[in-house]
């Protein structure tokens, strides 16, 4: 399992591979194909594990969990499911088992401050670039609910449609929860950034 989260990249397999190509190779014996998914996927669930957990060492754990249990399970995946939609189960539990590790062995009022809002270490903004400090703590302020809304559908651009299917819930609750989390977002911009 250790070349599935290397990085290799293999000649013989390039961006118009698709998933169940991928996926069938893995099952015929080919281990190493499965490093095109972590390829595919593996910052966009750092981003979100990230967003979650205090640390981004945390966040690399849990996404490693997540291939590992992807790979030793991709025989129960079903070709009729999508399989980003299947990925993304297999990481939201992982994810979830941690945070439920985390409750358990306590601190979790400190971890909830910070829950979805870790921000990797990036080199300091240069002077004419926009002050953006005031968005984690921001984001902290909104209900669970509309943080992951404004997380997925604003900052990872996924469709509306797909934001309800993770969340398990419709559209409309789903843009409701939107409206609210950037409606305070902008409340707090006003009363807190903009005055300075």
């Amino acid at each position: 399992m250790a070349g599935v989260c290397s990085g290799l990249i293999l000649g013989n397999m390039d961006v118009n591979t698709s998933d169940e190509e991928v996926i069938a190779r893995c099952l015929k014996g080919d281990s190493d194909a499965f490093a095109v998914i972590v390829r595919r996927y593996q910052a966009r669930f750092l981003r979100l594990a990230g967003g979650a957990l205090t640390d981004a060492a945390s966040a690399q754990d849990v996404v490693q969990e997540t291939f590992i249990k992807a790979y030793t399970r991709l025989n129960q995946y079903r070709p009729e499911t999508s399989f980003p939609s299947w990925l993304y189960t297999v990481f939201s539990n992982c994810l979830k088992d941690d945070l439920r590790r985390r409750k358990r062995q306590g601190g979790l009022l400190d971890r909830l401050r910070d829950y979805l809002l870790i921000e990797y270490e990036t080199p300091e903004p240069e002077p004419e670039t926009p002050d953006t400090s005031w968005i984690r703590p921001a984001l902290s302020q909104l209900s669970e609910k509309q943080r992951i809304c404004v997380l997925l559908r604003d900052i990872e651009q996924m469709e509306m449609s797909k934001v309800a299917e993770k969340l398990g819930i419709n559209e409309t609750t789903v843009r409701v929860h939107l409206m609210r989390g950037r409606k305070k977002l902008r409340e707090i911009y006003e009363r807190e950034v903009r005055k300075q």
